[in-house]
């Protein structure tokens, strides 16, 4: 039996006063989770996450990477966005 298609989560993560920590991608909130937990020092800030769903990589992706540029959160580092492949340009 195949499997079912796995969801990719778009989540944002706030403090206390509503100020948007962080956002990200995963397929795997509770392993996204645990890996903020042990390694992001913004961690012991979160007070509520919020989470949007997405049925593929690239929606997931695109949707993750506007959010980023257009809410602008406290500690996503946006200067080493990968291209998402169909912003590539194509050779001429």
């Amino acid at each position: 039996m195949p499997k079912a298609p796995r969801t990719h989560i778009v989540y944002r993560c706030y403090d206390a006063s509503g100020w948007l920590l962080y956002i990200g991608l995963t397929n795997s909130l509770t392993q996204r989770k645990w890996h903020h937990r042990q390694n992001s020092f913004w961690w012991p800030q979160l007070f509520w996450m919020t989470t949007e769903e997405h049925p593929d990589r690239e929606s997931g992706t695109y949707a993750e990477r506007m959010a980023i540029l257009n809410e602008d959160p406290l500690y996503n580092v946006v200067r080493h966005l990968p291209p998402i492949p169909w912003e590539t340009p194509c050779p001429r």
